[in-house]
């Protein structure tokens, strides 16, 4: 099945939070998880692409560097558009 780019993140997201329904907060509590997942995942996205534009290493890197450098609008939707969709779901079944 092919999904298309902009769908992924949210789908997995879903797909993290589902089980969540058949558990008390279950589904509130797997779908900030897989929101968090892929907040993390663009963190340290942003981190390696610092890293690579300063020609340094982690060591070399200051720590806020990975929440502050590199916000585009891609990276924004690949965690706001999932947690759209889990908080939705969460709202609308639990």
């Amino acid at each position: 099945m092919n999904i298309p780019q902009k769908l992924q993140h949210p789908t997995l997201a879903l797909l993290i939070q589902a089980p969540g329904y058949f558990f008390d907060y279950g589904l509130i509590i797997l779908g900030v998880g897989a929101v968090m997942l892929f907040m993390g995942r663009e963190i340290g996205q942003n981190e390696y692409q610092w890293m690579q534009a300063h020609h340094t290493n982690r060591a070399g890197m200051p720590w806020y560097k990975g929440i502050s450098y590199g916000w585009d609008a891609k990276s924004k939707l690949d965690f706001v558009l999932p947690a759209i969709c889990c908080a939705a779901v969460a709202v609308l079944l639990g």
